[in-house]
């Protein structure tokens, strides 16, 4: 885990890296560093949801990740929202 000094530490760097690359008006494309994981017809859709309700959802997929032998850690995950 991350100590706060730590994470001000890597957020200049972060920073400064920035900076520098923008200074120098480069562009760096980085679409095609891109790794496709699923196909189309693998995709995740509204209609795959057990739960409408966003805290119900998250439920029913912790208790299924905590009852998965190979997962080692079902509380270490990534949360991203988004909108229409």
């Amino acid at each position: 885990m991350f100590s706060v000094n730590r994470f001000h530490l890597l957020l200049s760097r972060f920073k400064l890296y920035h900076t520098l690359i923008m200074s120098d008006n480069m562009s760096i494309d980085i679409g095609g560093m891109r790794k496709k994981y699923k196909r189309k017809d693998e995709t995740f859709t509204e209609k795959d949801l057990v739960c409408k309700e966003p805290i119900g959802q998250f439920k029913m997929w912790f208790d299924k990740a905590c009852n998965i032998s190979n997962i080692e850690e079902a509380n270490a995950m990534c949360l991203a929202t988004s909108s229409k």
